[in-house]
This record gives C-alpha cells, structure tokens and sequence, in this order.
C-alpha cells in the first residue's frame, strides 16, 4: 500500500496497528506508545505555532520589510527570499506549507520586478525561492516532519544531546557547504544582466498598507520568541524539548489567538496519526526483535560502516536515492532508519549520524512524481508560466551531488567534535 500509493500514506500505519492489536501480537502500550511519545506532542505543537504564522500574516511582513531595506538588485532580491526561506525553515515542519506561502510572493515579485517570462533573472527568483524553502530541512530538527520520526527512534541518551540547537550544529557544515555550492552554481547557471523595475514607492506602498503589527502578529512573535528561549536555556530549567513546545501551543490557545478552526484546519492531523503509528510499529518490532533479525540481513552493511565509512556513504546515498524512485520519503526513511540504527549501535557508530545522512539524500530527487512540494511549486506556478522548468530540474539534479558533498565534508568536524 506504501510501495505503489494506493491510499494516503497513513492509512496503512492504522491498519498495521490494528491488526498488530487484534492478533494481541504485543501489549498495547507498546503498540500505541506513539501517541504518548514527546515526538508526537513536538509535533503537534510546531504545527499549531506555524498555523499562527500563517494566519497572522507575519511571513509576508517579513519580506516586505526586507526589500525596504535591501538595494533593487536582482542579486540581493534572490538573496532576500532565500534568506527568509531559510529563517522559516525551521519554524514551518512541512515542506509543502512553505512552498505555500512562499509561491504567491514569488509570483508578485516577478511580475512587479518586470522581468522577462522564462528568462535567467524569473527563473534565478524561482531557484532561489525553492532552494530557500526546501533545501537546508535535514539541518534543522523541526523543519519536517519526519524528522520526529527520526529523532522518536533515537535512543534516548541520544535524543537528550540532539536536541534542537545540538542538532543545528551537529549539521552546520553540511548547511554551509549546501549554501556554498548554491551560491556557485547560481552564479554560473543563471548570470544575466536583466535590471528590475520594482521601484522604492511600491514597495514603501505595499508597506503602508499593512498597518501596524496586528494582535496576532505580536502573537506569532512572542511565541517564537518563547520558544527559542525555552531550548536556549533549556540547560537551566532541564525541560525537554517537545514539553516547551506544547506549553508554548497552550499559551496561544488559552489566549484565543489561534481559533478552534484554524487549529483543525492547519494541523496536520493525518501525518500526527501517522507519526503516533509509526513509532509505536517500529516499538514493536524492537519489543518482537525483528529490528535485530532484519539487522542482521545487512550485516555486510554495518561492515562497511565501520571499517570504510567513506564507502558507506556512498552506498547508503545510493541505496536512498534508488528507494526514493519506488517508495515516498516518509516511508524510505523509517524503513532505513529502523534497519541501520541497531547496526550503527551495533558497531558502535552514533545512530543520528546515519539518520541524518538518510534524511539528507531521501530530499533528494530526480523525477518531479518524487517530490511533493515540487510538484505544487510547479502546480502553483504554473498558469504563469514565469520559469524555465528546465532549468530549474537540471540545477535540482546537480544539487544532489551537493549533497552528498555536505556529507563528505561532514565527517571530519563530526569525528572532531565527538559525534562519529
């Protein structure tokens, strides 16, 4: 049902614990274990601040106040949505509603900016937007969902070092080389001398009209301001992570300025359900060892990971991007995470290591079908046909070398540190 898509992808998560339950295969508190993991609650409260951000219009505040500020350059415009793409990465947990917000803004820019339909400079705009949104998700924690997947299945002492800021530097120069090689291939794919037309007034206009900071702005705000508070001082106060997140959802709850409506609409309740399931299967098989016995079976892997791990990355990169054409990501992620971690721990390796190269490369992506929020990107944009799509799928592939580049240049810094 995963493999060929045949319903959504958290239907057969329920129908696996159902029948797991039926058949009295484990107890149900290990069965249902998800659902009362600190994954599960994380999840749900980064999905309830991000529904604040997007229904007080904070995000758009942001660019526009940005471009008050920055030269009318075709470069610094680039540079300005990339940057926020980046900054909201770690605040939006799906890459499919930050392709959302961003898409509208991009298309305004574009036309107001007055450049040529399918040209460098459009499609330059375009790359920088969906680079900015999607690529640096593996280096943040809470930038996509399955990463609670991920981090639910650590064992525990390694899930209370990776926390939110550990996690970041733990992936930091895998995030510069990302940003580095970006910068290059931009530079050299998309140079062109197109001037923008935008001028100062329209955008001191637009500006005008958004009025003062709304109630639900100053909202948005304080919360994130509070939750970036809580995991700085976090050392201090000893709380874990997904707890400051939910007492966070509760303030903005008890406060009303997040509506009953808007927290059903903008939560992602199917991927919750799928995530509690998820992790209570992969308890299971831990609880009935078949995490063990199919460890085992790759047991020619964990030999490479141990003695050659250069050549492991290269074998897991490979092994992801050939899952990738027949499996969606969520469901590659937690077959490979559930079979490699016992090997890693196995041979002594760190397991958030090998997950975090899983996530890195199962971004990756070669067809459009594979890609979800690329698909909507090009379903959003569309009708105004602004970009070379060409274009924009050959820079795609080549960033998949990218990749694999961060994680190379990865290892040294992770074995300095302690990490690998």
């Amino acid at each position: 049902m995963w493999i060929f898509r045949l319903v959504d992808e958290f239907i057969p998560s329920i129908m696996a614990v159902i029948v797991i339950l039926v058949l009295d295969i484990a107890p149900p508190n290990i069965v249902l274990s998800g659902f009362t993991s600190g994954s599960f609650f994380m999840a749900l409260s980064i999905f309830g601040l991000s529904a604040v951000l997007t229904t007080s219009g904070l995000t758009y505040r942001i660019v526009i106040n940005l471009f008050r500020f920055l030269p009318l350059s075709q470069f610094w415009h680039s540079l300005a949505i990339f940057i926020t793409g980046i900054f909201l990465t770690p605040l939006f947990p799906s890459a499919n509603g930050r392709i959302g917000i961003a898409t509208p803004i991009l298309l305004d820019m574009v036309e107001s900016l007055g450049y040529k339909k399918k040209g460098k400079a459009s499609t330059r705009l375009a790359i920088a937007t969906f680079s900015g949104f999607t690529m640096f998700s593996s280096i943040f924690l809470s930038s996509k969902s399955m990463h609670f997947i991920v981090f639910g299945i650590l064992p525990i002492q390694v899930r209370e070092r990776f926390d939110w800021g550990y996690w970041f530097y733990a992936a930091i120069v895998a995030g510069l080389v990302l940003l580095i090689f970006y910068f290059i291939l931009t530079q050299i794919m998309f140079h062109n001398s197109d001037k923008p037309k935008l001028s100062k007034n329209i955008i001191k206009a637009q500006y005008e009209v958004l009025g003062p900071l709304s109630a639900q702005e100053w909202a948005a705000i304080g919360g994130i301001a509070l939750f970036a508070l809580g995991i700085a001082t976090s050392s201090i106060h000893k709380i874990q992570l997904p707890w400051i997140g939910f007492a966070v959802l509760y303030i903005i709850l008890v406060l009303g300025f997040l509506s009953k409506k808007d927290f059903k609409n903008h939560v992602d309740w199917t991927f919750l359900l799928y995530l509690g399931a998820l992790i209570g299967l992969i308890k299971t098989m831990s609880y009935l060892g078949l995490d063990t016995s199919l460890g085992n079976e790759f047991l020619w892997l964990g030999t490479y990971m141990k003695d050659n791990f250069y050549l492991f990355v290269l074998l897991l990169a490979g092994s992801t991007m050939l899952l990738r054409l027949f499996i969606p990501n969520t469901a590659t992620v937690a077959i490979l995470a559930s079979v490699l971690f016992p090997i890693a721990l196995l041979n002594g390796m760190n397991p958030w290591v090998i997950g975090f190269i899983i996530l890195i490369m199962s971004d990756s992506w070669i067809m459009p079908y594979q890609c979800s929020y690329y698909l909507l990107f090009d379903e959003l944009t569309g009708p105004k046909k602004l970009f070379n799509k060409k274009m924009i799928l050959k820079f795609n592939v080549i960033s998949v070398f990218f990749r694999i580049a961060a994680v190379y240049a990865s290892i040294p810094f992770w074995k300095s540190v302690g990490i690998l």
